[in-house]
């Protein structure tokens, strides 16, 4: 995962903020992309943080919608030499979710909860293709070409290369957690009005005690949208572009980004991890296999806790094994959390 930095002052700012105020482009400027940009690079150099490119992205979305000699952005990571872009000038506060904030509340608990192990994942051909007609490579959210495995004929892919959280691997294990949730903000900024508390605790394959807190959201994603922290009722993974495609297409009734606080028998071990949790439709099969996107249950759901191998550094983002204290039979340990409880109630 290529992780763009994001700065301590981002990943430390307040989450009840003032209300918002359009963009005003007066206050910018044009910009012509020249060979080696970037948007990220774009942005640091003109608004002095790389992080409000998403600002440049939506700004020159609509003055093209105005005037055509400006570009539509429609994937970041894809800009040509010689496109036109807007520049805000004003510090971008992004907009609030119409008709006021979405409260969530969910818990869930012991009656099923699985440690996911890691393992290999089938390849959907919808999502990735074929080697002759490859598709999902995207940068960040999709998966490398030298990262798929294909059949005998080389005309199929089957799987990834190497073993990784989206796995049908797993051992039983107990927990329970408790959410509730305020998504408030509508798009990713600087700044957030979204809110999150959370707590999760469960038991480890080996007998270790886990307990996890989500200590502030995350108000901007470094390689897809975080949706100002919290999202609710909306399309996620696959082929939306919003998380990694190794995850089918599926509905998300909430989704959260945070930095969290990990504890393993009563002892902080990490405080400044990254965490994911989502109340999804359910994307396992009846043998707790992943599911391509044809296969998702949309009359069932069931919680997705992830601390993927990312730590949050005065640096930015870094990636760095979870320590989860928990050594697989090759003798390593495992480098991430991948958690799924299957009793949820959501309110």
């Amino acid at each position: 995962m290529n992780i763009r930095r994001i700065t301590l002052a981002l990943l430390l700012a307040a989450t009840s903020l003032l209300l918002v105020a359009p963009v005003a482009f007066a206050e910018g400027g044009a910009y012509t992309v020249a060979a080696g940009d970037t948007l990220f690079e774009i942005a640091a150099k003109l608004l002095g943080d790389g992080n409000r490119y998403l600002e440049i992205v939506q700004l020159t979305n609509e003055q093209h919608a105005e005037d055509s000699g400006y570009a539509f952005i429609e994937n970041p990571n894809l800009i040509e030499i010689g496109w036109k872009l807007a520049v805000p000038g004003a510090a971008f506060t992004p907009g609030r979710v119409a008709g006021g904030p979405v409260w969530v509340k969910a818990s869930g608990s012991s009656a099923d909860v699985r440690w996911i192990l890691p393992g290999l994942r089938n390849l959907d051909p919808k999502i990735f293709g074929t080697p002759d007609m490859p598709l999902g490579f995207e940068e960040d959210v999709g998966l490398p070409l030298e990262a798929r495995m294909t059949n005998e004929e080389g005309t199929e892919y089957t799987t990834t290369a190497a073993p990784g959280p989206f796995s049908d691997n797993f051992k039983m294990i107990e927990g329970t957690f408790n959410l509730e949730a305020v998504d408030a903000t509508l798009i990713d900024g600087m700044s957030t009005e979204d809110k999150v508390d959370f707590t999760a605790s469960f038991t480890g394959p080996d007998g270790k005690q886990y307990s996890l807190k989500i200590l502030m959201v995350i108000p901007m994603g470094p390689d897809h949208p975080f949706l100002g922290g919290v999202a609710t009722n909306f399309m996620q993974h696959g082929m939306t572009g919003i998380g990694t495609k190794l995850m089918p297409t599926m509905y998300v009734y909430v989704a959260f980004w945070g930095v969290g606080e990990l504890s393993i028998d009563g002892e902080v071990v990490a405080s400044n991890r990254i965490v994911h949790g989502m109340i999804s439709s359910n994307v396992r099969d009846e043998e707790y296999k992943l599911v391509f996107d044809d296969g998702v249950d949309n009359s069932k759901i069931h919680f997705h806790l992830i601390l993927p191998n990312i730590e949050v550094t005065p640096d930015g983002p870094q990636t760095s094994p979870v320590p989860t204290g928990f050594e697989m039979p090759n003798g390593m340990e495992q480098p991430f959390l991948h958690i799924m409880y299957e009793d949820v109630t959501l309110n």
